[in-house]
């Protein structure tokens, strides 16, 4: 037996932290476009926020606005939420709680091994303050950045193709102990790859959790597994 599920749309969509660290990096080093950095923090809270604004050679223009923040406090795990053209379409959290590290007047001993382990979240902090004092390097990433951004836009719109104008569902079917994409209701259980070798989509169900319990491949990764398929659509491709 097996059954179809199509979640609803789930703004924003969650991120690894060293995704959004890349997405970060390359705002802030950005040699071609306005960046605009705002300390938001208080004695209880650090808070920065990065704003860039763009236009490509070809006309594609907007506006994306991170913010990356922790309580200073036993609970407080860091945070970055992405927006992009006033949506809110990304966030990620640290699996540590960074915010004692943060803070050296409230670190415990215990704190001194979180920066190692939370790597991603401190260097975008050390980031922003390179930044700040003119100390890092700079490059012109803006395509990668426009292409970033409208990538989890469309992602954020939810579980479409807008490959072309047909806009198909995108979903995801269980069919005994594995999980296969679909596209428009069809259940597809391999397609023609970029080398022309027949790919299998096939992932046993056991692979969405960790060992731990928690979930790895969330509804919105498996739907990004169905959108990667449909990329090799004839339709997607003519567009």
């Amino acid at each position: 037996m097996s059954f179809t599920q199509m979640p609803a749309e789930q703004p924003p969509i969650k991120m690894s932290v060293g995704d959004m660290y890349s997405i970060a990096e390359s705002m802030l080093s950005n040699s071609e476009c306005p960046v605009f950095i705002e300390n938001m923090g208080t004695e209880n809270k650090t808070k920065w926020q990065i704003i860039i604004a763009y236009v490509s050679e070809v006309g594609r223009c907007g506006k994306a606005r991170m913010t990356i923040e922790a309580q200073h406090n036993p609970s407080g795990k860091g945070k970055i939420e992405l927006f992009h053209n006033d949506k809110h379409i990304a966030t990620a959290t640290t699996r540590l709680n960074v915010g004692h590290a943060i803070c050296s007047s409230k670190r415990s001993p215990a704190d001194v091994f979180v920066p190692l382990l939370s790597s991603n979240f401190f260097m975008l902090i050390d980031k922003i303050q390179l930044r700040l004092n003119k100390k890092l390097e700079l490059r012109n990433n803006t395509n990668y950045l426009i292409d970033t951004f409208e990538s989890y836009t469309d992602k954020h719109k939810g579980n479409l193709c807008y490959g072309c104008p047909k806009n198909c569902k995108l979903g995801f079917v269980y069919s005994g102990d594995y999980i296969y994409p679909t596209i428009d209701g069809e259940q597809i259980t391999e397609f023609k790859g970029a080398s022309g070798n027949m790919v299998k989509t096939g992932r046993h169900k056991s692979f969405r959790f960790h060992k731990d319990g928690t979930e790895w491949f969330t509804d919105e990764r498996l739907i990004d597994k169905a959108r990667d398929v449909a990329k090799n659509c004839y339709y997607y491709k003519q567009r």
